[in-house]
Parts: C-alpha cells; structure tokens; sequence
C-alpha cells in the first residue's frame, strides 16, 4: 500500500503501525520481522533525537520482548544513556 510505503519514508512509523493494523490486522502478529524493523527506526529516532526516556520507554514497550538476555539499555547517573547494545533475535536489519 502506497500509504504505509509515504509514512515509513517519512519516518512516521507509529502512523505506518496504526494504517497496517488497521488494513492488514494480522500481519504485524504474523510478521515479526515487519513489526520489529519498523519498532526498532522508531526506537532509533528517539535516540537520535535524545529523547532518551522515551526511548527507553518505548524499548521496553516495543521491543524488550525480542530482546536476548545478553543485551542491555542503560543510563547513567545523570539519566544519560551511556551504552546501548539492542541486539533482536528477529530483526536482522537494525542493530546498534
């Protein structure tokens, strides 16, 4: 769908989430390499942007289901990100 193609380009992922959901109900379920790629370039926005508590937020929402016990987010005293390592069994794609 053209649609879904203008919001990914334009980086509104959480529009692109909300429009497949909506025409494609049970592909996100279905396709968890779809659902997690498009979690992680938002996940990845938010920490380009340093919004850092959202990011971690959104993390935990989003994407801690897929993550390997090995890898952690983390802050330091301050409440500043000082290591993140995201590494999702199922995305292949997008890794810091």
């Amino acid at each position: 769908m053209v649609e879904i193609r203008k919001f990914i380009q334009r980086g509104k992922i959480k529009d692109a989430l909300l429009t497949i959901d909506a025409h494609f109900p049970s592909l996100l379920n279905e396709e968890l390499k779809i659902k997690c790629s498009l979690h992680s370039i938002e996940f990845i926005k938010l920490l380009k942007r340093q919004e850092l508590e959202e990011s971690i937020s959104y993390f935990k929402q989003n994407l801690e289901p897929y993550q390997d016990k090995n890898y952690v987010v983390s802050i330091d005293n301050q409440g500043k990100l000082v290591f993140v390592q995201v590494k999702v069994s199922i995305c292949y794609a997008y890794k810091l």
